[in-house]
Order: C-alpha cells, then structure tokens, then sequence
C-alpha cells in the first residue's frame, strides 16, 4: 500500500479511495448531506446500501465509517492506543 489511509478488514487491507461512498459534491464532499439530529440515521442507511466500510468527505478529508459493530469491537480491542480521547474531550470529562 502506499500512501492514504488503508483500513483492514475480512479480505485484507484496502485503501479508503477504493472504499465505496455516496456521490458527494466537488470540493465540499457531504458537507451538504449532513443533518446533525439525523446524522446516525443517514449513517445507518449508507452502511445498508454501501456496505459495513465506506467512506465519506468532508472539503480534504476522506473519512472511514465503519458501520459493524463486531468490527468496531476488534478494532478497539487490536488497536486501543489508535483511538484514545483527544486531550480537550479527557478535559471536559474530568470537569
């Protein structure tokens, strides 16, 4: 693999750009798409039609959703130190 994000998964790894997504618009990506009341609802519908790994984009950011949640669970457990709380969200926790 070079370069990009790669998720792994049941067949191996495969690259985020080769992970397939709704259409999105140029340069603003799903920007447009997102209605944040409704937004786990949208997420749920997209993993129904585009599989349990696809991706989304937000301007340059390509994000990876992962919408099965016995992958979730391997991920965390494999790989625990790859998603830690940003230091601002531990802040807010412990106030």
């Amino acid at each position: 693999m070079s370069g990009g994000m790669s998720v792994g998964t049941t067949l191996g790894k495969v690259r985020a750009a080769d992970l397939p997504g709704p259409p999105g618009l140029p340069l603003l990506g799903h920007i447009l798409r997102v209605d944040p009341p409704n937004f786990h609802h949208q997420l749920e519908r997209w993993s129904r039609e585009y599989g349990p790994f696809y991706k989304l984009r937000f301007g340059k950011i390509t994000a990876v959703v992962v919408g099965d949640h016995e992958s979730v669970a391997a991920m965390l457990r494999e790989r625990p130190d790859g998603f830690s709380r940003s230091a601002r969200l531990r802040m807010v926790g412990m106030e």
